[in-house]
């Protein structure tokens, strides 16, 4: 039987999962603070951050969770841009040597198919500025792949000059765009990927948590027949304490924090004992 929990939670999403904070522990939520590197054995800290004068631990959430930290997967769609801009580069090259050499041409002229379109027909981003300039591949993109087909109709024809013209073209109109756009992607993930921070009270402390996005406070539809087979599938150590539902009808684990945040709190007790002895 279906119940709505009379507790508030603060919705927030990690990738593609949606997860609840516990509304009556949460502080505040800002901006990820300037983050201070301090010695800590426990992976998931990143250090600490100044809080209006107070200190706190920057716990990375989503690597407390088992996932890669939100900065990798930045730092790995960065390396993707500037690798598929220089296989673009490349496959030019590699088209007019082939045709300067009289040989086959044995790279990809499917665009769906090389690995930049593989990776362009998979990847969705919830950043809408991000997918609108990716659309903007497209185009410029299938065309690049398309000429290789031109290039051996022309070389068929003995049209050396107009198989090299075409390439040369292509190098500075299609080819251009897309290092542009590429310049462009890579500079919008900096300056518009940020992560949030969510600031918690445990055990008279502040713990900040890093989270990719929040999207509001509400209560939750909580299914207690099913709460305990979907915990058995889903938790990890006990950091999950429930299964609920969004009143947009999406599934939302409740995360336990005394078992998400006690590690981090007491080592962060430990480095003020230390520090103040």
């Amino acid at each position: 039987m279906g119940m709505h929990s009379t507790a508030l939670w603060v919705v927030v999403s990690l990738k593609d999962q949606l997860y609840g904070i516990a509304a009556d522990s949460v502080r505040e939520m800002v901006n990820t603070p300037k983050v201070v590197g301090v010695p800590m054995n426990l992976p998931y800290l990143r250090g600490l951050v100044n809080l209006r004068g107070h200190t706190a631990p920057l716990v990375d959430l989503r690597m407390r969770l088992g996932m890669d930290s939100f900065l990798h997967s930045q730092e790995q769609l960065l390396e993707i841009f500037k690798v598929r801009e220089q296989d673009h580069v490349n496959w030019l090259i590699e088209l007019e040597a082939s045709v300067k050499e009289k040989r086959p041409f044995k790279l990809s002229t499917d665009p769906h198919k090389c690995a930049f379109g593989r990776w362009y027909d998979a990847y969705k981003s919830d950043n809408m500025m991000v997918q609108n300039l990716l659309a903007r591949f497209d185009a410029p993109h299938k065309h690049i792949h398309g000429i290789a087909a031109e290039v051996v109709t022309l070389e068929g024809q003995n049209r050396h000059e107009d198989a090299y013209a075409l390439i040369e073209r292509t190098r500075n109109t299609e080819l251009a765009t897309m290092i542009r756009l590429f310049a462009s992607a890579r500079l919008l993930v900096k300056e518009t990927a940020r992560e949030l921070c969510v600031v918690v009270e445990r055990l008279g402390r502040l713990v900040a948590l890093t989270v990719d996005r929040v999207h509001g406070v509400e209560p939750l539809h909580v299914d207690e027949a099913s709460k305990m087979e979907a915990l058995a599938t889903l938790d990890t150590g006990g950091l999950l304490q429930g299964v609920g539902t969004s009143r947009k009808g999406e599934l939302v684990l409740m995360l336990n924090l005394p078992a998400v945040l006690d590690e981090a709190a007491a080592q962060t007790a430990e480095l003020h004992t230390q520090a103040t002895e």
